[in-house]
């Protein structure tokens, strides 16, 4: 759930910031250019302590400037976006909180921009209730014999 709540605070981050598609999966011919595509690129859930748990997610950022043929000056282009992004990924909203987004890195590489981020947070995990026990009665007897 926490998985699905970053990413919809990452899209909607980016669309806000930039006004052009996001999307969570290529989409071959179907696809708007300019555009971002997010995923999560790798996924680790740890116990910390008792009931909570360490969640990293990281993220990779994809943009886009378009499917075939690139600008003349496309790397200022796309390295403007990525500076951008350090300000647009760095504090996302997650259901009714706000996380921070850290290790953030790009490079561009054949005329497409590569972002990556990670997110940290820590979780509490909800025990199943148990129905409470109902009354128990003990009798105590002692015995002379012994």
């Amino acid at each position: 759930m926490v998985d699905i709540q970053l990413t919809e605070g990452i899209t909607k981050a980016l669309y806000d910031a930039f006004k052009v598609p996001v999307y969570l999966e290529w989409k071959e011919n179907k696809m708007k250019f300019p555009c971002f595509v997010v995923k999560v690129a790798d996924s680790n859930h740890d116990l910390h302590v008792s009931k909570l748990y360490d969640r990293k997610l990281d993220y990779s950022v994809k943009y886009f400037l378009n499917a075939e043929s690139i600008p003349v000056n496309y790397r200022k282009d796309l390295l403007q976006i990525g500076e951008q992004l350090y300000d647009v990924l760095e504090y996302v909203k997650v259901g009714d909180r706000i996380t921070r987004g850290e290790g953030m890195k790009y490079n561009e590489n054949d005329g497409v921009l590569h972002f990556s981020v990670t997110y940290e947070m820590l979780l509490h995990k909800e025990s199943k209730k148990v129905p409470a026990m109902e009354r128990l009665q003990v009798n105590e007897r002692s015995s002379k014999n012994g």
